[in-house]
């Protein structure tokens, strides 16, 4: 195991901002906005959005920040930016939003969430239910979201039709659910070939070759984590890593046969103190790292967890030598 306890840090951030970030308690998972420039955190036990807004790459600056709101937003726990200005938020308390997002600021600001569209069904007439983790695939110029349906064992396919303020939720289909015990987050690989499952109750990430819009098969399986979470591919597409909600530690996993098979953690990453790991460890499920995401123009993993809401770690200290 490689310790990267030395090396994590936080961003630059004035006091101001820092208040407001701490008092968000238990988070889910983050995403950075498409240009990089806005940072989005799930607040579950808050029911908010908390939106950072950042310098320009390389900075590491803490700007202003936007607390979002809404009555739908109901234990918000995955997030994905579908251009700058919209973002998707699973909420296990209810469906998938779709909001906009106010134009960025400077200082500490709250409005009210404009919800723009709203899902809350599987096909025509099956609910959804414990939306928990989203990701947006892009196959042959046609765009859809895979959604974890965490406690119906069910990965739904939701197509999006148009962008901006004409983006609307076309048609969509209960798409994977072989094998699957409470799907806890999702990563699309960056050349749109694959699709990671964090399967909860295995203690396995499921790795799926996406066919087509809202096909995809199961090629592989990553093994050895105790509670899979958030998880990002590399630039690449060819290292994983993966959060344990149960443990102090990253999974790092590679592959060079395109995901085929059976594979083991090739790096463990210690990124949680003892003191912190063991303050957030109310069972055997909890105390670890929930949400990551990797900004590559900073080369830099963000990570947060109820006891250490945000924090970062350079990619390269993750991946090590390659």
């Amino acid at each position: 195991m490689v310790s990267l306890l030395d090396r994590v840090r936080g961003f630059d951030t004035p006091a101001a901002l820092r208040d407001v970030v701490d008092r968000l308690a238990r988070t889910e998972d983050i995403r950075f906005s498409h240009d990089g420039r806005r940072l989005a955190i799930a607040g579950f036990a808050a029911n908010n959005i908390m939106i950072l807004e950042l310098a320009a790459a390389p900075s590491r600056e803490v700007t202003g920040s936007l607390e979002l709101k809404h009555p739908q937003i109901d234990m918000p726990h995955g997030l994905e930016w579908l251009d700058n200005t919209q973002l998707a938020i699973a909420n296990r308390g209810g469906g998938v939003m779709i909001i906009a997002v106010q134009a960025p600021q400077s200082g500490v600001h709250a409005a009210d969430a404009e919800l723009r569209q709203f899902i809350d069904k599987i096909g025509l007439r099956k609910p959804m239910k414990s939306p928990g983790s989203l990701a947006v695939a892009t196959k042959k110029d046609k765009r859809g979201l895979w959604v974890c349906n965490n406690y119906i064992n069910t990965m739904s396919y939701h197509t999006l039709k148009g962008a901006g303020p004409k983006l609307r939720i076309g048609r969509n289909k209960s798409a994977i659910t072989k094998g699957l015990k409470t799907p806890d987050g999702v990563a699309v690989s960056h050349d749109n070939a694959y699709l990671a499952i964090s399967n909860h109750d295995t203690h396995q990430v499921f790795i799926c070759a996406i066919d087509k819009p809202g096909k995809a098969t199961k090629i592989g399986v990553l093994n050895g984590i105790d509670y899979p979470h958030g998880l990002r591919f590399a630039p690449d597409s060819k290292s994983l890593i993966v959060a344990d909600a149960g443990q102090p530690f990253l999974h790092v996993f590679r592959t060079d046969n395109d995901w085929q098979g059976k594979h083991e953690t090739a790096r463990y990453v210690r990124v949680l103190t003892d003191t912190t790991y063991w303050h957030g460890r109310h069972n055997t499920q909890e105390g670890g790292i929930k949400g990551i995401d990797i900004d590559a123009s900073r080369g830099i993993v963000v990570m947060t967890c109820e006891m250490q809401t945000l924090t970062l770690v350079d990619l390269g200290d993750v991946l090590g030598d390659q």
